[in-house]
């Protein structure tokens, strides 16, 4: 094997393995800051941000979201008709039919559609 790869795959576990050791410690560090933000809601300013003299920012996004239980929302699915309701294709679920099932298959192809492998290069140390 070449001495080049052979010194990239070393270095590679080197750093992949402090990595992971780092990533640990800064999501401690991220809950850490979190919580101190959390309990300090003062501290932030007109932006919604709490800034920290190294540039480090907490800041404070705002999302809109439904909240209530599953058969709530079908409930109300069924009052507003299908006007709110998102459908999708489980491909996974086709996928796996498909090996088996002429018929899909025959669909599939009338679609244009293909089922196909693709390879992807997966790295790990």
């Amino acid at each position: 094997m070449d001495k080049a790869i052979k010194k990239a795959v070393e270095r590679y576990k080197v750093l992949a393995g402090q990595m992971k050791d780092e990533e640990l410690e800064l999501k401690q560090l991220e809950k850490q800051i979190k919580e101190y933000a959390g309990e300090n809601r003062d501290l932030f300013d007109d932006n919604d941000q709490l800034v920290f003299d190294n540039g480090v920012k907490v800041a404070v996004r705002r999302s809109t979201k439904l909240f209530g239980s599953n058969q709530s929302k079908e409930l109300l699915l069924a009052k507003l008709g299908d006007e709110f309701a998102v459908i999708k294709l489980d491909d996974k679920a086709v996928i796996e039919a498909a090996a088996a099932d002429k018929a899909l298959q025959k669909q599939l192809d009338k679609f244009d559609l293909q089922v196909s492998t693709v390879e992807t290069l997966m790295l790990y140390a």
